[in-house]
């Protein structure tokens, strides 16, 4: 008979005796746990992070997290040297947009990172502050928090069935996030570029316009208006712009939704 080569398989582990049946008394739960913990150990899950992701309530959630996360090749050091960004620049930019700090050589970062970091690297070339876009990515986290939540929110209200186990919801939350995803993030997307046209045309006729066209002329006085001798024309509004003309350091350039978006 032939020997076998095929590759070692990861050695058994005890969940139960490492607390992760905890709390589950009826034998299907706990049997559909275990499975759910073996094959996500199979595929290289540590130890640490399903004891993590059991205390935390979302063993459930972590097959999808996994297919949304993609390969996860880049350190953050990786990251920085292949966009051009400083480490510092990279960790704060992370730790802005509400994820958790890692370890500067963990593998924590994919192709979409590299992407978003080479965007960063734009933008501050572009003359943007590095203050005032750390503050953005914090608006953008908690955005992108609040709608990760609804869209978790509608998923457990359509997917979950009665009798369900964990690993029940977990392989039908994981086919879901792999079919779904594209159409989500597209969703998303043109929502925040209609919110964001919306939101810049409503302001650029007040805040993005200069100060001097919007100002009202002083209020005169009675007896001053009866002394003066100022003919009408002499108040009316400054010329406009001359086309072509850059604006003053008080009148920022008009901004689009497009132009912001299509850099991001």
């Amino acid at each position: 008979m032939a020997d076998d080569q095929s590759q070692p398989s990861p050695p058994e582990v005890d969940f139960a005796a490492a607390g992760l049946l905890d709390g589950l008394d009826a034998a299907d739960a706990r049997d559909a746990r275990a499975q759910l913990l073996a094959e996500l150990y199979d595929l290289g899950v540590g130890l640490d992070e399903l004891a993590q992701a059991v205390a935390e309530g979302r063993l459930s959630l972590l097959p999808s997290e996994r297919e949304l996360s993609g390969e996860l090749r880049y350190t953050a050091r990786e990251l920085a040297e292949h966009s051009g960004v400083d480490l510092e620049v990279v960790t704060a930019q992370r730790r802005a947009s509400g994820l958790p700090t890692v370890d500067p050589d963990e593998r924590a970062f994919g192709e979409e990172d590299l992407r978003a970091a080479g965007a960063v690297k734009r933008f501050l070339e572009a003359g943007l502050s590095p203050n005032g876009l750390l503050d953005s990515t914090r608006v953008f986290g908690q955005a992108g928090a609040r709608s990760a939540a609804a869209v978790r929110t509608l998923l457990g209200q359509s997917l979950v069935r009665p009798g369900d186990t964990e690993r029940d919801i977990a392989l039908r939350f994981a086919d879901a996030a792999r079919e779904l995803h594209a159409d989500t993030i597209l969703t998303l997307l043109t929502c925040s570029e209609r919110t964001c046209s919306t939101s810049f045309a409503a302001t650029s006729s007040t805040r993005l316009t200069s100060p001097q066209a919007t100002s009202r002329p002083p209020t005169r006085s009675p007896s001053a208006s009866s002394t003066s001798s100022a003919s009408p024309a002499s108040e009316s509004a400054p010329a406009p712009r001359t086309s072509g003309a850059s604006p003053s350091a008080s009148e920022p350039w008009p901004l689009t939704s497009r132009s912001l978006l299509c850099v991001w």
